[in-house]
C-alpha cells in the first residue's frame, strides 16, 4: 500500500509537469491565493507546518493535526477592487480519520457593457470565481499522514462561465521538531468555455520546518521554508516564520514571512501579521506587500476550535 501511495504521487507530478504551459496560461488563478492570515503571515511557508483546519488548503495531510471541531472565515481586501473570502470547517473521528469542506468565492467588480455601435447599457457584465471541496486525511503510520481535497470549480469571466473538476493530494511527515511535506495541487479535468478549454494552475510543492514548543512567555517558534513549481510560472520559495506567546489567559502570535516573486524579480515580496486567541476562538491578520506599482492586500481570519 505504501508503495502505491508513492508512485501515485510521481505519477501526478509527472503529470502536472508534463502539463506546463506558459506564464499565464491557466485560468482559475483564484485558487492560488493565500486563503488564511496566518499562512499569507508567513510567506505561505505552510505545506509542512499546516495543523489546523486551514490544512485543506496547504497540505490536507495536516487535517490529521486538526483535533476536535474547527471551522474558519478569512475575508481578504484584495487588488482593484476585487475581495476574497474563504469559509472551511474540519471534524477530526478518531479511528476514522479527519474530514474537512471549505468554499472560496474570488469577487471582481461588474464591468460597463456596450452595444455594438459603443454606447453604454444599463447591464452590466459578471465576473466572479468559486470553489467547493471536501477532504479526507489519514495517519499511515505514526509518523506520516497522507490526505487529499477534491473540488468542484466554476469561472465566470465577462459573462462566459466555465467548470471543472479538481483535487489535491498531500503528504505531512513529522519526525520530532522537524516537518517534512509535499504534495500536489489542482489536478484535474480542464474548465470548459464553451469552445475553449485552460488548464487548472497546478503545481508541485514541497517543503520543510522546525517546530519547537517553549515554556513561559515564549509558547512557541515555527520555522518554516517551500518551495512550488507551477505549470504556468516561474519557480516560487517561500520563507515564513511565527512567535507564539501566552499572556496570562491570552495567546499571541508574531508572524514575518517572505516570497521570491514569481515574475523572476530579485526582491521578495514581504509578509507579516499576527494574532489573538481568547479560549477557544482566535483572530488572525496578514499584511502583504505586492510592490509600490500594485499595491497591498490586508487580511482577517476568524477561527474557532472545539
Amino acid at each position: 500500500m505504501k508503495k502505491l501511495i508513492v508512485m501515485f504521487i510521481v505519477l501526478l507530478m509527472t503529470h502536472s509537469v508534463m502539463q506546463a504551459g506558459a506564464k499565464g496560461s491557466a485560468s482559475a488563478v483564484f485558487l492560488k491565493i493565500a486563503p488564511d492570515a496566518r499562512g499569507a503571515a508567513m510567506g505561505e511557508s505552510m505545506v509542512a507546518i499546516a495543523d489546523d483546519v486551514n490544512a485543506v488548503h496547504w497540505n490536507p495531510a495536516g487535517l490529521v493535526h486538526a483535533k476536535g471541531i474547527q471551522g474558519s472565515f478569512t475575508h481578504m481586501m484584495g487588488l482593484f477592487d476585487t475581495s476574497f473570502d474563504y469559509l472551511a470547517g474540519s471534524l477530526s473521528l478518531p479511528g476514522l480519520g479527519s474530514f474537512g469542506i471549505s468554499a472560496k468565492l474570488y469577487t471582481l467588480p461588474d464591468l460597463d457593457e456596450y452595444d455594438s455601435l459603443g454606447n453604454e447599457l444599463a447591464s452590466k457584465v459578471e465576473s466572479g470565481d468559486m470553489a467547493v471541496g471536501v477532504s479526507y486525511a489519514r495517519q499511515i503510520i505514526p509518523m506520516l499522514s497522507a490526505g487529499i481535497t477534491i473540488k468542484y470549480i466554476s469561472e465566470t469571466l465577462a459573462g462566459v462561465s466555465g467548470t471543472g473538476f479538481g483535487f489535491d493530494i498531500g503528504g505531512l511527515m513529522k519526525l520530532g521538531s522537524v516537518n517534512v511535506g509535499a504534495g500536489v495541487d489542482n489536478v484535474g479535468s480542464k474548465l470548459q468555455f464553451n469552445d475553449r478549454e485552460n488548464n487548472l494552475p497546478m503545481k508541485i510543492k514541497a517543503g520543510g520546518a522546525y517546530c519547537m514548543e517553549m515554556s513561559g512567555t515564549l509558547k512557541g517558534i515555527n520555522l518554516g521554508v517551500g518551495i512550488e513549481l507551477p505549470n504556468d510560472n516561474d519557480i516560487t520559495f517561500n520563507a515564513g516564520s511565527e512567535f507564539l506567546m501566552k499572556l496570562g489567559t491570552i495567546g499571541a502570535a508574531l508572524r514575518l514571512g517572505a516570497i521570491l516573486p514569481k515574475d523572476g524579480g530579485l526582491l521578495p515580496s514581504l509578509t507579516m501579521g499576527g494574532g489573538i486567541t481568547m479560549s477557544r476562538i482566535g483572530i488572525d491578520y496578514a499584511f502583504h506587500s505586492a510592490g509600490s506599482d500594485v499595491g497591498s492586500t490586508h487580511r482577517f481570519t476568524l477561527i474557532v476550535k472545539y
